[in-house]
């Protein structure tokens, strides 16, 4: 049986962020961007008590934003992939910026991860960088492509026009993007053996690595991924210790056809104690996004995102609820992607919601 609730997710071409029942019918939606003014869009958006909701829109920032829709602050920052709400409503969300690392004495120039901790009040607080305890997990084949890409003439005569009009010099997805983190989960209590409360668990895509940083000890207390998983999101600590993820497996290599699955780890043990694939496995995999969400009753609500599906199973596989975005990407007959999808589980906490037929 399906957990109920209320399912929330971002319909990227409108800039609407989307509540449907169990049926799909819509209940409320809410424009990001009523003016029309902000350029980009918004993958992740997430409901604070209030009724109010926390965005971004990729690269451009962060905002706080009424059931109307009407913007209570916004941060400029670069903000991309994620974010955390944490219990007293602070903030933790992904952005990035143009830098340069040393690497064995070398120079080398990176668009570089980290976290800003944003008040509730849209208050820049800290920020939380974790690329220097990355260094040693930096393969000297990712040093030596960007180096071949950087001192070609075109590429180089680029960055210096960049640099000399003020602009942002590297883009996602390039290159000198070598982290390309896309997910970031604060643990709220001690898990004795493993990590500490406000200890960061973090997914750094491009080095297929899941990490747990410790702002206190400024290094990781815990990593895994390199060889296991390929491409992952969305990397979740669960209430009985354990890890959850979607390994989307988009280089698993030859003859092994690509596909996407479902993982829950024992970070002691580092073995895989839980797992959802499809019948043949290739049937379920999406090359970007991907969202996994543990729900109370123990079923698994998944996001397969440049399909535009998003379904329900249960612990040993059964699917038990389905969803098919029903707008098309603009202007062609492809189905339109979902970012990702969370349900409220629990309404009747959260206002507005709670007077919502469902």
């Amino acid at each position: 049986m399906a957990n109920k609730g209320i399912n929330v997710y971002n319909f990227v071409t409108k800039k609407l962020v989307n509540l449907i029942d169990m049926e799909g019918n819509v209940l409320h939606s809410i424009n990001l961007d009523r003016k029309n003014e902000i350029r980009g869009y918004s993958q992740k958006s997430e409901f604070c008590k209030n009724g109010d909701i926390v965005c971004y829109f990729r690269d451009k920032m962060v905002a706080r934003i009424d059931w109307n829709g009407l913007h209570k602050w916004q941060i400029k920052t670069r903000a991309h992939h994620d974010f955390d709400i944490r219990p007293n409503e602070q903030i933790y969300i992904l952005t990035r910026k143009d830098s340069v690392m040393r690497w064995r004495f070398l120079p080398v120039p990176v668009l570089e991860d980290m976290i800003y901790v944003i008040s509730p009040e849209g208050k820049y607080q800290k920020t939380i960088g974790f690329l220097e305890p990355l260094k040693k997990d930096i393969p000297p084949k990712t040093v030596l492509r960007l180096y071949c890409r950087m001192i070609h003439p075109l590429n180089l005569a680029k960055i210096m026009w960049k640099m000399l009009k003020a602009k942002r010099i590297f883009k996602a997805s390039s290159v000198f993007d070598i982290m390309h983190t896309n997910s970031v989960d604060v643990s709220e209590k001690n898990v004795p053996g493993l990590c500490s409360k406000d200890d960061i668990l973090i997914s750094i895509r491009d080095m297929n690595l899941v990490v747990i940083y410790s702002p206190k000890k400024s290094d990781f207390v815990w990593k895994w991924g390199p060889g296991e998983i390929s491409g992952q999101h969305h990397a979740q600590f669960q209430e009985n210790g354990n890890i959850m993820l979607f390994d989307n497996g988009t280089c698993r290599g030859i003859p092994v056809r690509n596909f996407s699955r479902v993982i829950e780890i024992n970070p002691k043990t580092k073995q895989i104690e839980w797992e959802y694939t499809e019948s043949p496995k290739e049937k379920f995999f999406t090359t970007g996004g991907g969202e996994n969400q543990k729900l109370p009753n123990g079923n698994v609500l998944i996001t397969e995102t440049c399909t535009g599906r998003v379904f329900e199973v249960t612990t040993d596989g059964r699917k038990v609820w389905e969803f098919y975005n029903p707008h098309n990407k603009d202007g062609n007959k492809l189905r339109a992607t979902i970012p990702r999808m969370f349900r409220i589980v629990n309404p009747q906490d959260y206002r507005h919601i709670r007077d919502l037929e469902h």
